[in-house]
C-alpha cells in the first residue's frame, strides 16, 4: 500500500514561458534553490525523468536499471503519484477554465505581467 501524500499545491513558479522546459521552469522554484526550509528527514518530491536526482527529488529510474523487478514496481508506483498530481492540475483548470487557453494576447511585458497575475489568482484561489 502506498501512503498517498496531500496534493495542495504548495510552491509554484510564474514568470517563465511555455517554451521552457519543465525541469528548468523547477529550478527557479523556492523548493528547489532552498530545500531545507522545504523538505525535513525522510521527506520528498517527485519528479519526472528530466529532473535531476536529489536526496530531496526521487525520478524515475531510466533504462537499463528500470528493467529490474524492483525498479519496475518503484517506477509504477511513483508514476501513481505523478498520476494524481496531473489530476490535481485538472482540476484547477476544471475549476479556472480560463487557465486551459489564456486567451490574452501578449506583446508586451505588461501584457504577460498581467497574464502572469491572472494565473496567480486562480492559484490563490484555489
Amino acid at each position: 500500500v502506498v501512503n498517498m501524500p496531500n496534493l495542495h499545491i504548495i510552491d509554484y513558479v510564474l514568470g517563465p514561458t511555455g517554451s521552457m522546459h519543465d525541469s528548468s521552469a523547477f529550478e527557479l522554484s523556492d523548493m528547489a534553490k532552498n530545500p531545507a526550509a522545504w523538505f525535513s528527514d525522510h521527506e520528498w518530491v517527485w519528479g519526472d525523468s528530466a529532473y535531476a536526482l536529489r536526496p530531496w527529488c526521487i525520478v524515475p529510474y531510466k533504462k537499463p536499471h528500470s528493467l529490474f523487478q524492483n525498479n519496475e514496481i518503484f517506477n509504477y508506483h511513483l508514476s501513481k503519484i505523478r498520476i494524481k498530481s496531473e489530476h490535481t492540475i485538472g482540476m484547477l483548470k476544471g475549476c479556472f477554465s480560463s487557465l486551459c487557453g489564456l486567451h490574452q494576447q501578449i506583446s508586451t511585458v505588461c501584457d504577460h505581467l498581467l497574464a502572469l497575475k491572472w494565473v496567480e489568482t486562480c492559484l490563490v484561489l484555489h
